[in-house]
């Protein structure tokens, strides 16, 4: 006789089944030169201010295969895996990607010289899944606050 015990098919709920898609295309400018703000970005830890546990220490390993997480003394997170990278000029992250639902994104960073030689970051963010509602705005929110405010702050500083 089999433990297996079949389940009864049950209506769907649809709530259940709707899958959310984003597609998010960004720009902040810096007056630093592009490997300056790639440097930035490889120094994440010093001023990315989103922390998944009050020990969290964010890393960020710039080649092929590398991680984007946040380590603390009882365990971490993952939060993407590099999929490309030319250094200065192009990150691309594959993974949940600050998403706790069951999330595929894409968050590809390039960074272009300005003609006065400072740099424009490019962010564009592509994810299908589990998304809410106001995906959208919550992503363009964080985004803004991370990339166009605490790194913009961090690279002032320096």
């Amino acid at each position: 006789m089999s433990d297996v015990v079949p389940v009864p098919d049950e209506p769907a709920d649809e709530d259940e089944l709707a899958l959310g898609v984003l597609e998010l295309d960004l720009a902040f400018a810096f007056a630093q030169p592009v490997a300056r703000v790639f440097r930035g970005l490889e120094q994440m830890n010093d001023w990315w201010a989103i922390r998944l546990h009050p020990e969290a220490r964010t890393v960020l390993e710039p080649h092929p295969g590398g991680a984007w997480k946040q380590l603390w003394s009882s365990g971490g997170a993952l939060l993407g895996t590099v999929i490309q990278v030319d250094i200065p000029t192009r990150l691309r992250i594959r993974g949940p990607v600050l998403s706790t639902g069951l999330v595929d994104a894409v968050l590809d960073l390039w960074l272009e010289e300005t003609t006065a030689g400072g740099t424009v970051l490019h962010v564009h963010h592509q994810a299908m899944g589990d998304l809410p509602d106001d995906a959208h705005d919550t992503y363009s929110e964080v985004w803004t606050d991370m990339f166009g405010g605490a790194l913009g702050q961090y690279l002032a500083r320096r």
